[in-house]
């Protein structure tokens, strides 16, 4: 199985959309997650280059000027990513989710180990939901 049937980064204007209409919110001190279940979502097909397997997570992340300026914004995605990533590979739902990051203003101050004490959160009620 290719890296790309696992995990694909969101990277169009109407996966966001998507996600933002349909989706659910998790609010956490450090960012807020939106989450979806694509299933068969006419948007998302074909989303990875690879034809034979569709990815079963999807994520994406977003950091606005309110978080600060460049600097604090890149790290802010840099963290969400990190946490992104790790969340998408341990997450065990029968569904096909797609997950949105958004930065808020503490992000960029906060450690790596805050925001996996807030994933840990965030996967039981995404498991207990997708499942």
């Amino acid at each position: 199985m290719s890296k790309c049937s696992i995990i694909a980064k969101l990277r169009l204007d109407r996966h966001y959309a998507h996600i933002m209409k349909h989706g659910s919110k998790i609010v956490c001190r450090e960012f807020i997650l939106l989450s979806a279940a694509v299933g068969s979502a006419e948007c998302f097909t074909n989303i990875c280059n690879d034809t034979t397997d569709e990815p079963s997570r999807y994520y994406g992340v977003i950091a606005s000027k309110k978080v600060g300026n460049a600097v604090k914004r890149n790290r802010a995605k840099r963290l969400l990513r990190i946490a992104a990533i790790k969340l998408c590979k341990e997450l065990e739902c029968k569904k096909r989710v797609a997950l949105i990051f958004i930065a808020r203003t503490c992000t960029a101050y906060s450690s790596i180990a805050d925001i996996q004490s807030r994933i840990k959160f965030c996967k039981n009620t995404l498991e207990h939901r997708y499942s």
